[in-house]
């Protein structure tokens, strides 16, 4: 994710029932990096989503242990 400006930047990670596992959200500016602890997750299919001002991108994350 990327923003020119600073904005509030919410990132969620959902399982693939749609539950939503978390959320957090910053104040960004320029690019967006975050690790993702996934052992206490069980192996499975989640998505993670981005969202800010009018934009949200969302993408597949395969959990295998």
């Amino acid at each position: 994710m990327y923003s020119e400006t600073n904005t509030n930047t919410t990132l969620t990670l959902a399982n693939s029932q749609g539950k939503i596992i978390s959320t957090y959200t910053y104040n960004t500016k320029g690019a967006f990096i975050e690790n993702i602890n996934t052992t206490l997750l069980p192996s499975g299919i989640y998505f993670v989503s981005f969202r800010n001002n009018n934009t949200i991108e969302t993408k597949k994350l395969t959990v295998i242990h």
